[in-house]
């Protein structure tokens, strides 16, 4: 490992998160040039971090469980934040918690054999979820 590497790899070691990383990374780049940046970006996948081109920005992809539902057919559960997966005519919706939800309400649903009735009654007006497709 070189110099440069050996200073980079402690530079994207002392960003921890996702969302951190998205935000000082292209600063990062700006300041380092374009070797950092195909640094950064193998960094970014040993992480697991995948690029998405909507948001035009790195994310932690979800870990989806299927469900026995025929409503509530999927859930998975990261930093604190809920997805929901239901079955619809046009294939499925998804939603997204705005607020933080504890993982065991994931666990639940993935582990309850009428995931449907259980979502009415634990997430459902107790927490926020928004559709996000």
């Amino acid at each position: 490992m070189s110099n440069h590497e050996q200073v980079w790899d402690a530079i994207v070691s002392a960003v921890p998160s996702v969302e951190l990383w998205n935000r000082e990374m292209p600063e990062l780049v700006r300041q380092h040039g374009a070797e950092f940046k195909a640094f950064a970006q193998a960094e970014a996948a040993k992480r697991g971090y995948l690029w998405s081109k909507e948001s035009k920005q790195y994310i932690l992809p979800w870990n989806m469980t299927a469900c026995k539902g025929s409503n509530v057919i999927g859930a998975g559960w990261r930093q604190g934040k809920l997805a929901v997966v239901f079955a619809a005519k046009e294939g499925h919706r998804r939603y997204e918690s705005v607020d933080e939800v504890p993982k065991e309400v994931c666990e639940k649903l993935v582990n309850n054999p009428f995931p449907d009735r259980l979502y009415a009654s634990i997430v459902k007006g107790k927490y926020r979820m928004e559709r996000v497709f």
